[in-house]
């Protein structure tokens, strides 16, 4: 293993751990709009939510994963 897997993987490993602080319902939205490429129209359908709820928690997942980076950085 180089030294760009090995920074990779830690970064990963820190990331998964930053996804698992964030609450169920915000993760959920997070992974499957950026991670997972799906539009907000699609997660509200299939997560049978209003599209103002799903826009709503990826904003507040956004902003919890930016506070925790933040942590992390200092």
């Amino acid at each position: 293993m180089n030294l760009a897997d090995s920074h990779f993987e830690e970064f990963d490993q820190r990331f998964q751990e930053m996804l698992g602080r964030l609450t169920p319902e915000c993760r959920t939205v997070l992974v499957m709009h950026d991670l997972e490429g799906h539009k907000s129209k699609s997660i509200a359908k299939k997560l049978q939510l209003p599209l103002e709820t799903v826009r709503h928690r990826l904003h507040r997942a956004r902003r919890e994963l930016r506070d925790l980076l933040q942590q992390e950085a200092e």
